[in-house]
């Protein structure tokens, strides 16, 4: 580990990642998914918690869920357990008739190219990891909306693994996945950073798309030429080369056409089928969804020991009025809120902090949804009173316009870190030396808890990362 101060650290948590370390036999990293998708195992943490009558009622939604998976396990629990092996089938039975889920929408697009850059060079993979912001090239903010957009002169934000690349530097040749008529070449109009991974170091750097003259005269968008010349950016991590059906296998089956923007899955979402989401939906169980689009920012290794100098990526968001009217009905009425996978998280805290800077007038005239790395830890400080949750949600409905509340965030959530809108989480195992593994850590509040959750999981051999197990986290928070 190093310790390189290369992110404002102002309000940062102190915490050391080594704490929440733990070691993952490589035989455990899935390769594969498991057919059909519920049928991955499942591991379910309660809190553990002695329930106080003042306690029983702050975390009443909460002991609502562990309740619901007690009475689950009723006739093989022993005293004080609480952890409970199962499968993700069993969602239905576990989850009480009045849970409320919220998942991420958002849809994978073929993010990664592969280039010549040197006249007698080879492939150099070129990741892409967003639109560039402040671009004047760009048609809009939205990676939504650039997709559907002519790709020529378009910049994106990309990791390219090479090194030695310098602004300026552009592509001999782009290679496509099938027979086109159309070209490509990448420019490379500024470099930010090293980029440093196992599989390989290059550079982040902004790229911009250049459209070669060719016979063929016709716009192309930018989703096309992903389709054209992309392919599914499967997670490093799982040590294969891209085989048939991965495409449809890296994606949720809820995903939508109209958020695409994703360069990494959604991974928790990878476990429902469509006959588990009826089955929660007959009992009861209110499904709400959120977007936002996954940066490749999600494979990239804490590579500090604090916390405070980890560099977080901004990635965009949009969450329908709709849907922050239907959770904001479930917090009134004391139901459990649970997230689906971290980003589903990282947007429903954010919400939460965008409506209690509009309550306390941290606004300008031009309300603009930008959350910064640290700030939500600074505004908990500076802030003299902080408003529930639904305070929050209530405050967030009367501002923009009357369709989506719409915005990017860099929040990283660490162990410290008090959740609002979170009464449990289903998400996967993840590596070591990660946000997601932080974030998980802050969720069991203990060092201790979470690496006695893990190492159960690793005891009983579940399946780790994007393809593997799932597991459902309650809210272990006092």
């Amino acid at each position: 580990m190093t310790e390189t101060k290369n992110v404002d650290s102002v309000g940062a948590p102190d915490v050391s990642c080594e704490d929440y370390v733990y070691h993952l036999p490589e035989e455990l990293i899935a390769a594969y998914p498991v057919e059909p998708r519920d049928s991955s195992r499942l591991l379910a943490k309660l809190t553990g918690l002695s329930r106080s009558k003042e306690l029983s009622e702050k975390k009443r939604a909460v002991f609502t869920l562990e309740d619901s998976i007690l009475s689950h396990f009723a006739s093989t629990k022993a005293k004080g357990q609480v952890l409970f092996d199962a499968h993700f089938r069993d969602l239905a039975s576990l989850l009480p008739s009045n849970a409320h889920l919220v998942m991420n929408q958002s849809k994978v697009f073929p993010a990664r190219m592969f280039a010549q850059f040197d006249s007698d060079g080879g492939k150099t993979e070129v990741m892409f990891l967003d639109l560039e912001e402040k671009s004047p090239h760009n048609p809009t903010t939205d990676t939504s909306l650039a997709l559907q957009k002519n790709c020529n002169l378009q910049e994106w934000r990309a990791m390219i693994r090479k090194v030695g690349i310098v602004a300026g530097s552009k592509t001999y040749k782009t290679f496509s996945e099938g027979v086109t008529n159309v070209k490509l070449s990448l420019r490379v109009t500024k470099v930010h950073s090293d980029w440093l991974e196992e599989e390989g170091n290059g550079v982040e750097a902004t790229v911009q798309i250049i459209r070669e003259e060719t016979d063929d005269d016709r716009e192309v968008t930018m989703a096309e030429a992903f389709e054209l010349f992309g392919t599914v950016p499967l997670p490093p991590y799982l040590g294969r080369e891209l085989e048939d059906g991965d495409r449809a296998k890296y994606q949720t089956v809820y995903a939508k056409d109209t958020s695409s923007g994703s360069v990494a899955a959604p991974t928790a979402g990878l476990h429902f089928t469509n006959n588990l989401l009826e089955n929660l939906m007959k009992k009861g169980v209110k499904q709400s969804f959120v977007n936002l689009h996954v940066g490749a920012g999600t494979f990239r290794p804490i590579t500090v020991d604090k916390i405070s100098s980890h560099k977080m990526h901004r990635e965009q968001f949009s969450v329908d009025k709709e849907s922050i009217k239907e959770i904001l009905a479930s917090l009134e009425e004391g139901k459990p809120i649970i997230p689906v996978g971290t980003t589903s998280v990282r947007v429903l805290e954010s919400l939460y902090w965008f409506g209690s800077k509009l309550l306390n007038n941290e606004f300008s005239s031009n309300v603009c949804f930008d959350l910064g790395q640290w700030e939500s830890y600074l505004l908990e400080q500076e802030f003299k009173r902080l408003p529930s949750a639904a305070e929050s949600l209530a405050a967030l409905l009367k501002v923009g316009d009357d369709i989506a509340i719409k915005g990017s965030t860099s929040m990283c959530i660490a162990p410290g870190y008090k959740f609002r809108l979170c009464d449990g989480l289903i998400t996967n195992f993840h590596q070591p030396h990660s946000t997601l593994m932080l974030l998980v850590g802050a969720l069991m509040n203990s060092p201790e808890t979470c690496k006695e959750t893990y190492s159960h999981a690793v005891k009983e051999k579940y399946r780790f990362l994007s393809f593997g197990d799932a597991s459902l986290i309650l809210n272990c928070q006092e």
